[in-house]
């Protein structure tokens, strides 16, 4: 016949039954068609940035100043970057080019 109703009835056992019941009121759990949904809300998603805010402009006045580290230290993130790029390259089965063909 017509085009079905963009919302269906939520008390309709049919429409609940096949999953295509986009408007219930009445439970929280079940995730709404076509909304995303958060685990935190947009008021705590505004605290939470506002007491890193907060954190990170008094925390360096209040700690003490750090001194600098050893240049051994230094080298440790290129070692990392050295070794993540080694492994990157290297061939996914390396025991198939170790030995020859005969």
């Amino acid at each position: 016949m017509g085009s079905e109703a963009a919302v269906l009835d939520p008390r309709d056992p049919i429409s609940r039954h096949k999953g295509i019941c986009l408007a219930d009121s009445n439970s929280r759990s079940r995730p709404v068609m076509g909304r995303r949904t958060s685990y935190f809300g947009s008021e705590s998603m505004v605290v939470l940035m506002l007491l890193l805010a907060l954190s990170l402009a008094t925390l360096p006045l209040v700690l003490p100043p750090l001194p600098p580290p050893p240049p051994t230290l230094l080298l440790l993130p290129i070692g990392i970057l050295g070794l993540l790029m080694l492994l990157a390259f290297m061939p996914r089965n390396a025991r198939d080019f170790s030995y020859g063909y005969t």
